[in-house]
């Protein structure tokens, strides 16, 4: 099977994944430290300038992350199964179509791996949706630190992810090595 020019052969990550991954997880940092440094501005001194801002930063780091792991899983999900899983993963992420049934669909489909990215793409809605409907939400909301708390999780699990990754291409490297 052959997408955006890279081979999927033997159920393997392509090596193209590791500077897609690494691009979003510098974008998620970023934004998550901005995050970190208007919420403690706002601490000294709270403005809805700065209370916007942290929650878009936080959004942002979010997003980038579940981008991050979409990557990774994505690759895993698409180089085992048939193309129409490519269809829908890409009308859903890709194209940032994100509608329950097509989530459902997909994760149905291709089993427990996806249980998380569900989640957390419901999660992103449910932020972007109190940030659209809720203007008056103010620095001392649950919200905000609901953010921050979940960002850091995904943190962890982009972590657990990379450590999988580089262990995955290793032992790649070194049977290829010796072959």
């Amino acid at each position: 099977m052959k997408r955006r020019l890279i081979n999927f052969e033997n159920d393997e990550i392509p090596l193209v994944v590791i500077p897609q991954f690494e691009e979003k997880v510098k974008r998620s940092q970023a934004h998550y430290k901005k995050a970190l440094e208007n919420v403690t501005s706002i601490r000294a001194l709270y403005n809805q300038q700065l209370f916007d801002q942290a929650i878009d930063n936080a959004y942002h780091a979010i997003f980038q992350a579940m981008q991050a792991l979409i990557t990774l899983a994505g690759y895993q999900v698409i180089s085992k199964h048939h193309n129409d899983v490519w269809t829908i993963f890409k009308s859903m992420f890709v194209d940032q179509a994100l509608g329950d049934q097509d989530l459902a669909t997909f994760f149905n489909q291709n089993g427990m791996i996806s249980e998380e990215f569900y989640e957390e793409a419901r999660f992103i809605r449910e932020i972007r949706d109190y940030i659209r409907y809720e203007p008056e939400a103010n620095a001392n909301s649950a919200i905000t630190e609901e953010i921050i708390c979940r960002s850091t999780q995904i943190y962890e699990k982009l972590l657990k992810y990379r450590n999988e990754l580089e262990h995955f291409l290793s032992s790649k490297i070194a049977t290829n090595l010796r072959s």
